[in-house]
């Protein structure tokens, strides 16, 4: 699986660049011409990287699922994660974000991304199997939301009291 956040970090005269697409990247005629056939989370991954700006094997293939900790990521990356939406909104809206990457990110992000990956998986019809995974691991105001909708899809929701769901 291709996770968001993927970059590829490249050694240059000392100096590290960083190499990561964008939504303008990947939706510009270039980027629609050499990444054809690739589609939805792959969009997201190195490989797709390294096609668009012809790195072959050069760099390192680094990555991190919570790409809201943006104090783990190189400056540059965490300066377009905090204006997410310039760089990356229409992708998340367009699907390529997966319903699996949604699911963690409603069960281990803060605030305000919760919400919006709880917004997106609802756009996307998730199946039980991923609103189970929210039950599980989320928190009790997560749990709660997938109960109501497994409930209303007449999935038998075992008793199960969720760790998590005490906070």
């Amino acid at each position: 699986m291709c996770d968001f956040i993927s970059w590829v970090e490249k050694e240059t005269e000392g100096e590290i660049e960083i190499f990561v697409l964008t939504e303008e990247d990947v939706f510009s005629p270039y980027g629609r011409k050499v990444l054809e056939g690739y589609e939805g989370n792959k969009l997201l991954g190195h490989e797709v990287i390294r096609i668009f700006y012809n790195l072959g094997e050069k760099g390192q293939n680094r990555k991190t699922r919570s790409f809201w900790k943006t104090e783990g990521l190189p400056r540059k990356l965490a300066k377009m994660v905090k204006s997410f939406d310039t760089h990356w909104g229409e992708m998340f809206r367009s699907g390529i974000f997966q319903n699996s990457h949604l699911c963690y990110i409603v069960c281990c992000a803060t605030g305000r991304w919760r919400q919006r990956a709880w917004d997106q998986l609802m756009k996307q019809n998730p199946s039980n199997k991923h609103l189970l995974h929210i039950f599980f691991y989320a928190s009790a105001k997560w749990v709660k939301k997938a109960r109501a909708i497994l409930k209303e899809r007449g999935e038998a929701i075992v008793q199960h009291q969720n760790p998590r769901s005490q906070k």
